[in-house]
């Protein structure tokens, strides 16, 4: 299964570097504008189903992307940033203050990161057993990303923060039989072997 993954275009608390988590956010015009340009990008691409988070930034980057092929899209909550709980809406800086250097930080009201993982995982199991052969596209977050990266390649706490995604950028992963690629310009830069959990 081939999965191309875009991160929502910017909004006002991205350009102002405060914790999004799941409040729910609309693009601003500089978002819609990143939208746009991307959609040609997208138009090269062959694939079978997409897919988005149920937040706005998400589902709203989806629509102008896919345009006529909106009517492919599915909304599916655990595409949903990761709960930050009370640091939402608070600067990036004052959650990295806080926060400690364990992976396990539960935020206030959140989501730790493992059940955040687990979420993601739960999806990409589900999605490699109806579309094993087939693309996919998911239009969704930052963090999701990192934690997609986390259940397919076992990365490290410190690994998994190193791993970013800018607004509007398109990334490629493609799961097998036996093994998960993270694949940059037509090369694999990454690979772990990976079984996916039957259903």
């Amino acid at each position: 299964m081939d999965i191309y993954f875009i991160r929502h275009g910017q909004t006002d608390w991205n350009a102002a570097g405060k914790m999004q988590g799941q409040t729910d956010i609309p693009l601003n015009e500089t978002g819609i504008a990143e939208a746009i340009n991307s959609k040609n990008k997208v138009d090269a691409l062959v694939f079978d189903a997409a897919y988005s988070s149920t937040l706005r930034r998400a589902m709203h980057t989806a629509e102008i992307i896919l345009g006529d092929n909106k009517h492919k899209l599915t909304h599916d909550h655990r595409l949903m940033e990761r709960n930050y709980g009370i640091f939402e809406g608070e600067h990036y800086l004052e959650y990295e203050k806080m926060k400690s250097a364990h992976s396990s930080l539960f935020p206030e009201k959140g989501e730790s990161r493992e059940k955040f993982v687990e979420r993601i995982k739960g999806f990409i199991d589900e999605k490699y057993h109806s579309h094993h052969s087939q693309s996919i596209i998911i239009f969704s977050h930052g963090g999701v990303y990192r934690a997609l990266l986390s259940a397919l390649f076992g990365l490290t706490w410190e690994q998994y923060k190193e791993y970013k995604i800018r607004n509007c950028e398109l990334k490629h992963l493609r799961l097998s039989t036996g093994k998960a690629q993270l694949i940059v310009d037509g090369k694999v830069i990454l690979e772990m072997p990976w079984a996916h959990k039957k259903q």
